[in-house]
């Protein structure tokens, strides 16, 4: 019995590590980039048609060290004033791993729609948009346990071989969004709506995680400077909020030059100090990539964490259409 409970403590205890710092819900370090995963009222807002392909390695000097991998497709029906998106997205840490794909919808409230000229021109271009948006995800989920790939201090416990296997779960998001043209955006979701409960049955009793629900809430704009906005300041805030867990809190500022290339830092509270870079090509595509720094005591070995993203953005269904 003793046995049994030791391998439940150390079991739970895995997944609370594995899980610790995204806090059950996959986590970033270019939230702006990666922001409709967790928002679904950010389905279609940056035009005609959209895309994000991410890979995110953490802890590098850990062996089997946890990555996320993530594919994004979103796009806009600019005259029903509708979103409407898809993503695929697996994360593996260690033992555990989850893999899933969900679809979302979002409606545009826009708010200046008969202060634009040549609306027609500008029809897909969302950045001169005043608009809100509300937006519902829902998806599927795999979540995969190896058991026999921990390392317990009870070695050879028979309920190793036996706790193993995977279990499918939906679930659903809900998310507000505002912005104010390029100048400013505030969003706040919900990811995990259900909060269900997943469970691992053993020889001995099972294991159970519960999945529980979160509060996103994003901030940010831009500022311009100079002539054709030769530079601009984008400064950035995101807050998690978990019932009796930690607040965490990203805030960072990026410098972007000649609308081409920026710099980036941002400080997540507790945990990282996190550098990021990019460029725009052809008005159509970005290459973004971020490495982050453990400043925590309990990951100061960890290694450094590196996330790159590619994505891309058709403002109009017409070519030259902006």
């Amino acid at each position: 019995m003793k046995g049994t409970l030791r391998f439940f403590s150390f079991l739970l205890l895995n997944f609370m590590v594995a899980l610790a710092s995204a806090q059950q819900v996959e986590e970033f370090s270019m939230i702006r980039e990666n922001a409709y995963i967790l928002n679904p009222a950010l389905t279609g807002n940056k035009g005609w048609l959209s895309g994000t392909a991410t890979y995110r390695k953490q802890f590098t000097s850990i062996r089997e060290a946890p990555y996320t991998a993530y594919l994004g497709m979103e796009g806009q029906i600019a005259d029903k004033n509708v979103g409407l998106g898809g993503f695929f997205i697996q994360d593996q840490t260690g033992p555990t791993g989850q893999t899933g794909f969900g679809v979302s919808a979002a409606y545009q409230i826009r708010f200046n729609q008969h202060e634009l000229m040549n609306e027609d021109q500008v029809h897909y271009n969302t950045s001169t948009r005043h608009m809100l948006t509300i937006g519902l995800g829902i998806s599927v989920m795999q979540y995969r346990l190896r058991a026999d790939k921990l390392n317990p201090d009870v070695l050879n416990d028979p309920s190793l071989s036996t706790l193993k296997g995977a279990q499918y779960f939906p679930d659903a998001s809900l998310g507000i969004y505002y912005q104010y043209r390029e100048f400013f955006y505030a969003g706040i979701s919900v990811p995990q709506l259900f909060g269900l409960n997943i469970k691992y049955g053993a020889t001995n009793g099972y294991s159970e995680i519960r999945k529980v629900q979160h509060l996103n809430v994003l901030l940010g704009g831009k500022i311009p400077f100079g002539e054709y906005e030769r530079v601009a300041l984008e400064p950035v805030a995101a807050l998690r909020w978990v019932k009796n867990a930690p607040l965490q809190a990203d805030i960072g500022m990026r410098v972007k030059f000649l609308k081409t290339f920026w710099l980036g830092a941002t400080y997540r509270t507790k945990s990282k100090v996190l550098f990021d870079a990019g460029v725009e090509i052809l008005k159509i595509g970005r290459v973004c990539y971020s490495m982050d720094f453990e400043v925590s005591k309990l990951r100061k070995d960890a290694g450094l964490s590196h996330e790159v993203t590619i994505a891309f953005v058709i403002k109009s269904a017409k070519k030259y259409r902006y």
